[in-house]
């Protein structure tokens, strides 16, 4: 009787459940390597600095129905200051949304020197497809000392 009770559950979950994963699927995966990043920021003087180093990143596409809606990333950063040398670890998050084609960009680094960067933007890749139009939302420089 455990059995037959066992056999009937699981066969009303799967039924149950076989609608919503033909609908709606969501993949996760994380890269383990580090990979090469750059970012260009505005430093605190108002001229730009490019940070170079790696990162590692946790990353979610959403699909429906087997098409692209939108997905998210979250980097762990390390880089280095092209300008001056200091050292900045942080993170950084990015949304897809493939409807409107809105990407969204948030970072937040710190550096060994005492440098906080805070900044956003947001760029659309159907109307701009070659980043000639990207609009920087939010711009934080914080040096030590100086706050």
């Amino acid at each position: 009787m455990k059995t037959k009770t066992f056999l009937c559950l699981c066969l009303l979950l799967g039924i149950g459940l076989t609608p919503l994963s033909a609908q709606t699927q969501s993949v996760a995966t994380k890269e383990i390597s580090e990979i090469d990043f750059w970012e260009t920021v505005i430093n605190c003087d108002g001229e730009t600095d490019v940070l170079i180093g790696t990162y590692s990143m946790t990353y979610i596409w959403h699909y429906n129905n087997g098409n692209f809606v939108w997905g998210k990333s979250s980097l762990k950063v390390e880089a280095t200051s092209e300008d001056t040398g200091e050292i900045f670890t942080g993170h950084a998050n990015y949304k897809h949304t493939e409807a409107t084609g809105l990407v969204t960009w948030h970072f937040n680094f710190n550096g060994n020197m005492g440098t906080h960067y805070i900044e956003s933007f947001t760029w659309n890749s159907i109307t701009d497809p070659d980043m000639e139009h990207i609009v920087i939302d939010k711009v934080v420089c914080i040096e030590k000392g100086k706050e």
